[in-house]
């Protein structure tokens, strides 16, 4: 896989501390969410993503919810980077999409890279894991490698946490967007109650679902990271996706 562009901005400790803090935050009620997000939390408006926040840190943040401070049932999900994954078979979309990839690079804090490949988009999310890792105290729970279930590319690691009530994915996932062909690098920070285990004999391949979805509200479904060809397992999650139609948090909410 070829990945022609790569935006991105490094997580600090700070950004993701503040993103774990999240569902334990005190709760605001709902007339004053947007007031306390831009005043309290420094978020701001961004038309990155549909109906996001850019966080103090420049980060792009995106949750399933319409207030999701203090919930433990919403869904998080941190874009720290954008990648453009080469197709062949586009060739005319090549500077258009690399010029989607140079907007993001536009955001303060953010830089722009051409021909990465995959290695350095690996680089990038081995370090956001380095720092996750700072964070939480611990390696990940689970590595695994991407496929087409994820995005079109680049297939790099996905790494997995735990938490006593979360899930925390470090992963490339699709932008299911306005781009269309790119692929988001996010940290996303999923309800998964400790008691729920991460199976590693998920027995078929098409059982996998993905993030995707259509708008509105879904029921809970079992997202399962695909592992390497090699390997016999998958690794799985539970998450409740209410309304998430991807990890750039596309929903129906009408709060902007």
């Amino acid at each position: 896989m070829t990945v022609k562009a790569l935006a991105h901005s490094p997580l600090t400790i700070e950004a993701v501390r503040e993103l774990l803090e999240l569902p334990e935050s005190p709760p605001v009620p709902d007339d004053d969410f947007i007031a306390h997000s831009e005043k309290v939390l420094g978020w701001g408006f961004t038309d990155l993503v549909c109906d996001a926040d850019l966080t103090r840190h420049g980060h792009v943040l995106s949750y399933d919810v319409d207030n999701p401070l203090g919930n433990p049932e919403a869904a998080f999900h941190l874009v720290f980077g954008e990648a453009y994954p080469y197709r062949p078979d586009m060739p005319d979309e090549a500077e258009s999409l690399t010029d989607d990839v140079r907007t993001w690079a536009e955001t303060p804090g953010w830089h722009f890279r051409t021909d990465p490949g995959l290695d350095g988009c690996e680089a990038v999310l081995a370090e956001a894991a380095q720092t996750v890792s700072a964070v939480l105290g611990c390696p990940p729970q689970q590595t695994v490698r991407t496929d087409d279930h994820f995005s079109m590319g680049p297939h790099a690691l996905c790494r997995i946490w735990r938490t006593s009530g979360h899930a925390v994915v470090l992963t490339p996932l699709a932008d299911e967007g306005p781009y269309g062909y790119l692929t988001h690098l996010a940290l996303a920070l999923l309800p998964c109650p400790a008691e729920e285990e991460l199976p590693a004999d998920v027995p078929a391949r098409d059982e996998v679902a993905s993030l995707s979805g259509q708008f509105g509200r879904q029921p809970p479904v079992r997202v399962v990271f695909a592992a390497d060809a090699d390997a016999a397992d998958l690794v799985s999650c539970l998450v409740a996706a209410e309304g998430l139609r991807s990890v750039a948090g596309y929903r129906e909410t009408g709060r902007r």
